[in-house]
């Protein structure tokens, strides 16, 4: 038996009960416990564990990186027991929680414990999600999730009002601030390369030539900047070494008023808990604070600068009501690690978009037909299918055709 200790603290903990939640939830305490209870109980002491970590993910949705290496561990047969200190760290959507625990662990054979509820599905094969210990306890959980999302977002609307800042990671131009972190603090490298995007606009260099410009210089872009900081998270478009500067980049600083020192806040909200897809917020119902912290360009200039975005009228917005791409944001570059763009011609195929690079030259001949790729995902499908089959007539008898336990009556 091979166990996978899986272990989760959401980002959330240390806003609930500081002092008492953060620490009864830290990894540290989890690991502790979870080793505890294997060395005391005789039929896990000496097991091979493997060990699964979610730092700052919410539990509501299963999108989380440590809990997804856990399954595909249990697809691929390594793991055949699940330990996690409590339903709650394992997930708090009742309905995904039960789903694995009624359906697919007893279905992949998997014993799986919860050790602060007292839950082993050893002496519990089937009925788990339907015992009413159990699904209380999911509600409840779910409901505590609910209930610290609303007030999570109370407390970010009082911070943003008094001038605070909320995000994650601060723009490009700015750094937290040493003692109180709520704090901007101007950046002076990328500061000054926001003063030179301005006085270039300004002089009359176009946001294409602007960007060529600081390529050519190798001045790092936001997103490298950002990496060199130390940020861990990245856009889904740019887990590539080599990020390089973009009119839309240009633009974005042009137009971006917070450079006046004006915090500008709430723009955007999750459409439900758990789920990563935003909203907008209608600008009048926007928290702006002016000078919340020292600006990098004056009034006067941000506005001579949005002056002349209006001398040549935009182009009008095209709804399109076309279908994504199946493999949108799902097949990256070999080369350079940029996502593949999707062309939309009579027979469509996923080409690199790298304009520009050392690699420029090898990434031109990155290209594969969606057809082909369909193809492809298809037959590897089949065969995981094929080969989970025959794993699970070799080793639960049980599941043959016409016996599975959902089948007896």
């Amino acid at each position: 038996m091979t166990i996978g200790k899986y272990i989760r603290l959401s980002s959330q903990d240390d806003d609930c009960r500081p002092g008492e939640k953060a620490e009864s939830n830290s990894v540290a305490n989890q690991r502790s416990l979870l080793d505890h209870y294997i060395v005391s109980h005789p039929d896990l002491e000496g097991r091979h564990a493997l060990e699964f970590i979610d730092d700052g993910h919410t539990g509501f949705n299963f999108d989380r990186p440590g809990v997804q290496a856990l399954f595909a561990a249990v697809r691929r047969g390594e793991i055949n027991c699940i330990l996690v200190k409590d339903l709650s760290r394992f997930g708090r959507n009742s309905l995904e929680v039960g789903e694995y625990l009624e359906r697919v662990f007893p279905l992949l054979n998997v014993r799986f414990i919860a050790v602060n509820d007292g839950l082993d599905t050893k002496t519990k094969l089937y009925g788990v999600a339907g015992d009413l210990d159990v699904g209380a306890r999911n509600i409840i959980n779910e409901l505590y999730s609910r209930n610290v999302s609303a007030n999570v977002k109370t407390a970010k609307r009082q911070y943003a009002a008094r001038g605070e800042c909320i995000a994650a990671y601060p723009f490009y131009g700015y750094i937290k601030g040493s003692k109180d972190r709520r704090r901007l603090e101007i950046d002076p490298p990328a500061a000054e390369v926001v003063r030179r995007i301005f006085n270039l606009w300004l002089e009359g260099h176009f946001r294409s030539a602007i960007a060529n410009r600081l390529n050519e210089e190798h001045v790092p872009s936001p997103s490298m900047h950002k990496r060199q900081l130390g940020a861990k998270r990245t856009n889904w478009s740019k887990r590539r070494d080599e990020v390089p500067w973009t009119e839309t980049a240009v633009r974005i600083i042009l137009q971006n008023e917070r450079y006046t020192g004006k915090l500008i806040s709430l723009r955007s909200t999750r459409k439900e808990i758990g789920n990563p897809e935003r909203t907008a917020i209608p600008k009048e119902n926007w928290i702006v604070v002016p000078d919340a912290f020292e600006p990098i360009v004056s009034e006067e200039t941000f506005q001579r600068a949005q002056a002349l975005f209006r001398v040549v009228p935009p182009r009008p917005q095209i709804q399109n009501k076309r279908p994504q791409p199946l493999f949108s944001r799902k097949v990256f570059c070999g080369v350079c690690g940029m996502g593949l763009a999707y062309q939309r011609i009579s027979k469509p195929y996923y080409k690199c978009a790298m304009s520009r690079g050392q690699q420029q030259e090898e990434c031109k001949s990155v290209r594969i037909a969606e057809d082909e790729l369909k193809t492809c995902v298809l037959s590897e499908v089949q065969a995981h299918i094929t080969q989970k089959r025959k794993r699970m007539l070799r080793i639960s008898p049980q599941y043959r055709r016409g016996s599975r336990p959902w089948n007896s009556g």
